[in-house]
């Protein structure tokens, strides 16, 4: 089995396990993405630097959304991370702020590579797909679909298998408490309007891992010099 096959079927074995767990839980009233499962491909595998990008949420995952009577469906998982590998890091989707900077500080970094050489991933993996009420903030799948997500070791399960050189988070301070859920150990967290971005330290995180504002702030406020800054940082450091 080569290296990217043995990865998959690693993150398939967490994700099914997960699969699992979600059917059970999750409400089947309300209108939910698919889960955002990932899918390494091969330039990840190829790539002199291997950079996990993060961000706070997906916005409507999946043309088919969450199914759970899909439970008994022996390729629901295959399905999902397919649609991941199709996806190619958003190369052929709107230039929202959040790939235009993934994209950005992949190009900063490998200027020669192909555009998805890296892996994107998120700290909250379903969202209301599209969907929003009296509980929910736009595509925010709630406190409780959180708080179930986060029982689930998900994104801790990314970094062990991926082992990759340099992780960038790409959170608003919204989603900073989440980040420090999912990594209970993470040294201070300092991220200010000041000091835009910081380097986050934990032993379950690679020496070269970041924290920054999502991308639509540090365009609105005219900070976009920061994907300048990690990139520098994370070449300064190899």
């Amino acid at each position: 089995m080569s290296t990217l096959d043995k990865l998959n079927d690693q993150l398939y074995r967490v994700y099914s396990t997960a699969w699992d767990n979600l059917v059970q839980r999750l409400p089947d009233d309300r209108q939910l993405s698919d889960p955002h499962f990932i899918k390494v491909p091969q330039e990840y595998i190829d790539a002199n630097l291997k950079l996990l990008i993060i961000g706070q949420q997906t916005n409507g995952w999946t043309q088919e959304g969450y199914k759970p009577r899909e439970s008994a469906r022996p390729d629901v998982v295959d399905r999902i991370m397919h649609e991941y590998d199709v996806f190619k890091c958003g190369i052929n989707y709107r230039p929202t702020p959040f790939f235009q900077g993934a994209h950005g500080l992949a190009r900063l970094l490998e200027p020669t590579k192909v555009p998805c050489w890296f892996v994107w991933s998120n700290l909250i993996k379903i969202d209301g797909n599209g969907a929003a009420d009296d509980s929910w903030v736009g595509v925010y799948p709630g406190q409780h679909i959180e708080e179930i997500l986060g029982e689930l070791p998900l994104v801790q399960s990314e970094v062990e298998i991926l082992s990759p050189d340099a992780v960038v988070f790409l959170v608003g301070p919204d989603y900073i408490k989440r980040l420090q859920l999912t990594f209970p150990d993470l040294e201070s967290i300092n991220v200010t309007t000041k000091k835009p971005w910081s380097v986050l330290k934990s032993p379950k995180l690679p020496q070269r891992s970041y924290v920054t504002y999502h991308p639509k702030y540090l365009r609105m406020s005219d900070r976009w010099n920061v994907i300048d800054e990690i990139a520098n940082h994370i070449k300064s450091n190899s």
